[in-house]
């Protein structure tokens, strides 16, 4: 029977790509931990391999130098996951031997890198057609700078979770005129410019005392609250998932010794053993799944110098410099303070757990 000659891609490419899959498998672990990820983006992870990144125009590049991009996970472009991609990795991967055509590799002509990055874009990644191989090769396809693809992505900036001048907060009650009053979102342009402000989003606001630029500085974060009863049930789901993962291994090394002792080899195709391994496999992907998204904010921008003034005077006097609210369309709603938090539905952010409450 015909088999195909053996696979020969250049080596260094070969590492390219072994790299570009490493730095998407780092980055979704901790994505899934930051952000809310739809079931079909976990699904795409484990069961395609295929990831994109985007292009920011606005990221100065020269002409035949590495691209900088950003992943998207979901439909977030992630400011905070950053990868630079050698642009070797992005023509064509070609076997060597000839096995391939050109319906196997795709890649970007030498027209296009000299163009990438003047316009925003999105480059799609999906692995290489090639069973005679286990490392990882992909293809690498333009997506096209329209506006349909920027409908759909959101934009998330730089996490931000230090509050160290901050010892306490007050469960001060807000007045009414706080609560009744909008405030105009700033800057956002500097820190997440394609964020989707015609829809409501969770925001923090935090008033800065030693901000160089504007003394009544109110940083404005964005946030993805989570229920407190559903995050207690997925530390619990993943702290049973450890014990269960634990008792599985113990029971593989035990199978395996009774096969050595018994014809001095490991049957790897033994359905008991194979069954374990599975269950193993399962319960590394549950783990693997743990995520407290909610715990940490993301820079958003700044309340309009015009409109901070009396609010942050009120936050400072009062110990409440955390509030927390509701945006569209670049206007702020506070709904409320620390208090306001404890009381809801909603687990606390671990990056205010050490503050004491009073």
């Amino acid at each position: 029977m015909f088999s195909p000659a053996d696979a020969q891609y250049i080596d260094g490419v070969v590492e390219l790509h072994a790299q570009l899959n490493a730095a998407y498998r780092a980055a979704y672990k901790i994505a899934s931990r930051y952000i809310p990820l739809p079931v079909t983006e976990i699904n795409r992870y484990y069961d395609t391999g295929t990831f994109r990144v985007f292009v920011d125009s606005k990221d100065d590049r020269e002409i035949y130098t590495p691209l900088k991009a950003y992943f998207i996970f979901g439909r977030y472009i992630c400011r905070f996951l950053p990868v630079t991609i050698e642009l070797a990795a992005l023509y064509p991967v070609r076997d060597l031997t000839g096995w391939d055509d050109s319906n196997k590799r795709k890649g970007l002509s030498s027209e296009d890198l000299a163009t990438i990055g003047l316009f925003d874009e999105v480059l799609l990644f999906s692995p290489k057609e090639d069973s005679r191989v286990s490392y990882p090769l992909y293809n690498i396809s333009e997506k096209n700078q329209s506006s349909v693809w920027e409908t759909k992505l959101d934009d998330i900036g730089l996490p931000f979770f230090n509050f160290s001048d901050i010892q306490s907060l007050s469960l001060f009650p807000l007045p009414d005129y706080i609560l009744s009053s909008q405030y105009s979102l700033v800057g956002i342009q500097h820190y997440a410019p394609l964020t989707k402000l015609n829809k409501e989003i969770d925001c923090v606001l935090y008033a800065e005392i030693s901000n160089p630029h504007d003394p009544c500085a109110i940083k404005v974060l964005r946030w993805f609250p989570q229920k407190r009863n559903e995050v207690q049930e997925k530390k619990l789901n993943t702290f049973l998932a450890k014990e269960r993962l634990k008792r599985v291994q113990r029971n593989i090394i035990k199978y395996t010794d009774i096969m050595l002792e018994a014809s001095g080899r490991i049957d790897y195709c033994d359905t008991g053993l194979r069954n374990y391994r599975q269950k193993e496999s399962e319960l590394k992907k549950t783990i693997d799944l743990e995520d407290y998204v909610g715990d940490y904010f993301f820079e958003l921008g700044y309340v309009s110098r015009q409109e901070n003034s009396s609010l942050h005077s009120f936050m400072v006097e009062n110990n409440s410099r955390i509030l927390f609210g509701k945006c569209k369309d670049g206007r702020i709603v506070i709904t409320g303070g620390i208090d306001s938090l404890i009381d809801s539905e909603y687990n606390l952010p671990f990056c205010l757990s050490n503050l004491t409450i009073e």
